[in-house]
């Protein structure tokens, strides 16, 4: 069962949203008509093939290590780091352990 979007002005901690009963490996905080906001858990080893997003993607690692290839060139990103990616780039993403990364996908 998926979590509820969190509610316009409504607190969510990011170190705990989305860990608590439930199994999916993602869940959405929040998706309208400007953006969707997604807090990803990916087990060590987990992998992302290769995708793309048609509108500007942003990129929070909040726990753990991942590797994040962005048009084949991979950038290593650890709990703090952030990142931003032009509409339409294709990445992907490999947990090198235990990680969260909360994906924010701005909508055209």
């Amino acid at each position: 069962m998926a979590l509820k979007h969190v509610s316009p002005c409504e607190v969510a901690n990011l170190r705990t949203f989305g860990t608590q009963g439930s199994e999916e490996a993602a869940n959405a905080l929040t998706k309208n008509d400007a953006f969707e906001a997604i807090v990803m858990r990916l087990p060590p080893g987990k992998t992302l093939p290769p995708h793309a997003v048609d509108g500007p993607l942003i990129v929070q690692c909040l726990s753990g290590e991942v590797d994040f290839s962005v048009e084949g060139a991979s950038r290593i990103l650890r709990a703090g780091d952030w990142m931003h990616l032009p509409g339409g780039a294709s990445h992907a993403v490999e947990a090198h352990e235990e990680s969260r990364i909360l994906v924010t996908i701005l909508f055209r």
